[in-house]
C-alpha cells in the first residue's frame, strides 16, 4: 500500500468525506488550538516566588493578639522602626487559632505588591497578626533570611496593609521596619533571596 504523503498530525484529525478527499475544517481547528497553546506557554510569566518549606510542617500555635511589634524590644533587639508608633500601628490584634505557615523565597526581581499578589490577589488572606509575627520570629528564627537580607510579613492595621521587614543587622540582632504596601514600588533583588512568610492554606499559586 502506498504511504500517504499527508502528515500524520493532519491524518489524525481530518475526516474522509469520499473520493479520497479530507475535510479540512478540523485541521484548522486543531491548528488554532495548537497555536493558542503555544502562545499561552510563551507568555506564561516566570514565577516570582518559590515555596521552600514544603518539606517541613511549620505550625504557629494559638495567639491572644496582645503582643505588638512596637513593644517587642526583646525580640527585635537591634532596632524597631518608630513608624510602628508614629503610624498608629501599636494596636492589639484579634485572637487566632493554630495556623500552618508557608515560607517562600524570591526568584525574580519584584516589588512587595507583586510578591504578595502572586500568592493570592486577596491580600486579606495572607495577613498575620503582629502577635503571630512576633511568635514566628521567636520560635522559627531558622526560617528567617540570613546575612542581613529581608523576611517579609504582611499585616493589616487601620484598614491599611503593611509589611514588617525583618532582618539581622548583625548576628543575633534583629531589626524590624514598617513598610506601607500601597506606597512601596521598590524592586527587591532576587539575588538576595528575600523571603515571605504567609499562612499556608491561603496561597493559590
Amino acid at each position: 500500500m502506498k504511504k500517504s504523503s499527508i502528515p500524520e498530525e493532519i491524518l489524525g484529525v481530518a475526516k474522509p468525506v469520499g473520493n479520497g478527499k479530507l475535510e479540512l475544517e478540523p485541521v484548522v481547528t486543531a491548528t488554532h488550538t495548537l497555536k493558542a497553546e503555544l502562545e499561552t506557554e510563551k507568555i506564561k510569566p516566570a514565577s516570582i516566588l518559590k515555596l521552600i518549606s514544603d518539606h517541613e510542617k511549620i505550625t504557629l500555635g494559638a495567639c491572644d493578639g496582645k503582643a505588638t511589634i512596637a513593644q517587642a524590644e526583646k525580640v527585635f533587639n537591634g532596632h524597631i522602626d518608630p513608624a510602628f508608633k508614629n503610624l498608629d500601628l501599636d494596636k492589639l490584634g484579634k485572637k487566632t487559632g493554630p495556623v500552618n505557615i508557608a515560607v517562600h523565597e524570591l526568584q525574580k526581581n519584584a516589588n512587595l505588591k507583586q510578591m504578595f499578589n502572586q500568592l493570592n490577589p486577596d491580600m486579606n488572606t495572607l495577613c498575620l497578626t503582629q502577635t503571630q509575627i512576633i511568635k514566628f520570629v521567636e520560635r522559627h528564627s531558622n526560617w528567617l533570611c540570613q546575612e542581613s537580607h529581608a523576611t517579609f510579613f504582611l499585616f493589616k492595621c487601620n484598614n491599611t496593609f503593611f509589611v514588617a521587614d525583618v532582618f539581622f543587622s548583625s548576628p543575633n540582632m534583629l531589626v524590624v521596619i514598617a513598610i506601607q504596601l500601597d506606597t512601596s514600588n521598590f524592586k527587591w533583588k532576587a539575588d538576595d533571596h528575600h523571603r515571605l512568610i504567609v499562612p499556608q492554606s491561603q496561597t493559590v499559586c
